[in-house]
């Protein structure tokens, strides 16, 4: 704002234009790393997991081993997909 003086009375301007806006600042620095998980996962290598509580896992009825997956048998493999029960029905439309 300027003024200016004319005898005895102050005569005000008009305030000047916006002046640009200024350079984006600095990045903050990277926070703290948080609390570890609670999932406590456990597990036997080839077995896909399950949750067995809201935190905890365990081994479900599939595995794989070399390449084949056995559902159901914990044992041997014989072809790419390996099941073992009572009653099974298999579809092959080709």
């Amino acid at each position: 704002m300027i003024q200016v003086w004319k005898g005895q009375k102050e005569i005000e301007g008009d305030p000047g234009a916006v002046g640009a806006k200024g350079d984006k600042g600095d990045k903050g620095d990277q926070g703290n790393a948080g609390p570890p998980g609670s999932a406590n996962i456990n597990g036997t290598a080839g077995y896909l997991i399950k949750f067995s509580g809201s935190t905890t896992g365990d081994n479900s009825i599939m595995r794989q081993e070399n390449g084949n997956i056995n559902i159901n048998n914990p044992t041997g493999t014989v072809g790419k997909l390996n099941v073992k029960g009572q009653k099974w029905w298999l579809w092959d439309p080709w």
